[in-house]
């Protein structure tokens, strides 16, 4: 199977409205002009929408979307899923207008995620941001999608996303003493476009990352997020792996979000695995939990009236 890029990802929201604001005034993204079968959408280039809201009763993850080539390659795909023993839904016209594409098929992929691959998305033309940010997809997608994977499905998980879905592992995460094990895979220049980390009771999302094309627009947005409030998970900083220059923040679905800009291509048919052992390793600097800043600056009582 030959997947290109990561095309669209849904998300949950209890209060799918908290996303307009953010969504437009904090990351630069655009409202569709079709929202579909989803409460709220939003655009980040040409393409019709990237980014789907969903009201639901709990916040998270709702679907990944992979693109694939044509309508001989999802039939292929749809094929060697089913061989491999995977429930494979065939989206019925409707459905597929939902989504804005010309085919999909959907499925629960082995960790628990529901996924869906389909081919020709619709473009809407020119994009304007809000905010004038440009994003880097096309050939790269949409951005890359870290998964968690509860213990117990994890094997089985990263052989499905090698074996069937034809990912390559960039980088393994084998981290000592912290027990994080997990894997960063490419399906095309992007140095990942997909994550997954072994870990939690339940099948999850830990961010999405998304990027600008230019890294002023990162440092903006940095300064948007601390002007809004919004809670920061990773300060700003420079991934050692990628070379993602970036910051990591909470959205209103509780997954995280990581908007950087400078992220790494590479040559697919010729990348070789990395194995990351420390955590520290993964970044030249920054990237810093924001507990460790509130423990090197001095509280408010300690300074004495100028």
């Amino acid at each position: 199977m030959q997947v290109n890029g990561l095309s669209y990802i849904g998300v949950n929201a209890t209060d799918p409205s908290a996303w307009t604001r953010y969504a437009t005034e904090i990351l630069g993204l655009a409202p569709a002009d079709d929202d579909g079968d989803a409460d709220l959408r939003f655009r980040m280039d040409e393409r019709s929408w990237r980014l789907a809201v969903h009201r639901a009763e709990w916040p998270g993850l709702a679907y990944v979307g992979w693109e694939v080539a044509d309508a001989a390659m999802l039939d292929s795909a749809a094929a060697e899923l089913t061989d491999a023993g995977i429930e494979v839904v065939v989206a019925d016209e409707a459905t597929a207008r939902n989504r804005a594409v010309r085919e999909m098929v959907s499925f629960e992929a082995p960790g628990g995620h529901w996924t869906e691959l389909s081919y020709g998305a619709a473009y809407q033309g020119h994009f304007v941001s809000p905010l004038g940010v440009k994003f880097r997809t096309g050939a790269l997608g949409m951005g890359h999608v870290v998964l968690s994977v509860p213990p117990e499905h994890y094997e089985k998980a990263l052989a499905f996303y090698v074996d069937v879905m034809g990912f390559g592992v960039s980088e393994f995460l084998d981290f000592d003493p912290i027990p994080i094990q997990g894997a960063l895979m490419h399906c095309g220049p992007r140095h990942h476009s997909l994550g997954i980390v072994r870990g939690g009771k339940r099948p999850g999302c830990d961010h999405i990352m998304i990027e600008a094309s230019d890294a002023d627009d990162v440092g903006r947005a940095w300064d948007r997020v601390l002007c809004a409030g919004v809670e920061i998970r990773r300060m700003i900083g420079r991934h050692s792996d990628d070379g993602m220059f970036s910051f990591y923040a909470a959205t209103p679905s509780k997954i995280g979000i990581e908007f950087g800009s400078g992220g790494r291509v590479i040559d697919p048919d010729t990348w070789m695995s990395e194995t990351l052992r420390k955590p520290a390793a993964g970044d030249v600097w920054g990237h810093q939990p924001p507990a460790v800043l509130a423990a090197v600056l001095p509280s408010p009582e300690g300074h004495a009236d100028a």
